[in-house]
């Protein structure tokens, strides 16, 4: 895919910023009210745009899963080290940071469950497509904790134009699987709760594999 111009700030200085401004954040509490939510037990989990590794900490404090894998274009958050939650100061938890950009992921056919939290929001139409169908290729489970509106619409983020819009990314989602495969997900949608991280409009739709046979290597219907 060609370099984006949202995508190297969020890899640059301004991206470093966000995260040196937002800390590490525990999420044990939020990802457990998720879990209680929804009857899942992945075995291995990738996260796109996994910032500092806080979602994958929290899951692997809770037990959930077996292997996590964090994908994140800015080399300073990617690079920090994930804490375990709950564990001696210093002490890291098994989460692997891969410091790369989401778009040359070919497929995630290796993993059972992927996680995108305020990622979606930050990918520019020409691109979404090709995204979302990746996601379509996780072997099991997607959860999608996203910005939603009943359509596209750009939201000025930091006095910059172009890196920010909420959007019915469920929908587009199953717009974006090949024909007939569609009707393969179970879809659930929730409101946050948990730590007050959250902004008015986000939502949690997860995508339930209804037959474990369909797995394909993604690509959606936008490429």
């Amino acid at each position: 895919m060609p370099e984006l111009t949202n995508e190297q700030m969020w890899a640059g200085s301004f991206g470093s910023a966000y995260h040196l401004r937002n800390g590490f954040n525990d999420r044990r509490e939020y990802w457990q009210n998720i879990m209680d939510r929804v009857a899942i037990k992945p075995d291995s989990i990738i996260e796109l745009g996994a910032g500092k590794g806080e979602n994958l900490a929290a899951l692997c404090a809770l037990g959930v899963g077996a292997k996590w894998v964090g994908i994140e274009v800015n080399k300073d958050a990617a690079s920090q080290g994930v804490p375990l939650l709950g564990g001696a100061n210093g002490e890291c938890c098994g989460v692997e940071m891969q410091n790369m950009s989401l778009y040359d992921i070919p497929s995630l056919s290796g993993f059972d469950m992927v996680i995108v939290r305020g990622v979606l929001i930050h990918i520019p139409q020409a691109y979404l497509y090709h995204v979302l169908g990746l996601l379509g290729s996780v072997k099991q489970t997607i959860v999608m904790i996203e910005y939603c509106d009943t359509e596209r619409r750009h939201i000025p983020y930091r006095g910059e134009d172009g890196m920010l819009w909420a959007d019915n990314y469920a929908s587009k989602f199953l717009e974006a699987q090949p024909d007939g495969w569609a009707d393969g997900w179970d879809r659930v949608c929730f409101t946050p709760k948990g730590s007050g991280m959250e902004h008015d409009g986000t939502m949690i739709n997860v995508f339930t594999r209804l037959s474990s046979v369909r797995v394909w290597d993604g690509g959606g219907k936008g490429e």
